[in-house]
């Protein structure tokens, strides 16, 4: 399995379209989990505590389409 970051959007570019349409599931995916996230540490932001940011994207070419285990968000005090 290989493991590959995705950082800017550019970053998606370097896929095959093969590979991009196996990794669209997996995006769509990350892409709820992180908003529900950064929704839900957003209070922290609001209180001027700490700063909320996604670390990215990391796709794992594991075979099962949409299957994300979890989202990792950076707090970074203010």
């Amino acid at each position: 399995m290989k493991e590959q970051r995705f950082d800017s959007v550019t970053d998606f570019l370097e896929l095959d379209e093969q590979t991009f349409q196996r990794m669209l599931p997996d995006l769509i995916a990350w892409h709820r989990l992180t908003r529900e996230n950064l929704r839900k540490w957003k209070w922290m932001e609001n209180m001027k505590v700490a700063r909320v940011r996604s670390n990215g994207f990391v796709w794992v070419d594991d075979g099962k389409p949409g299957n994300n285990l979890g989202v990792r968000v950076t707090l970074k005090g203010k």
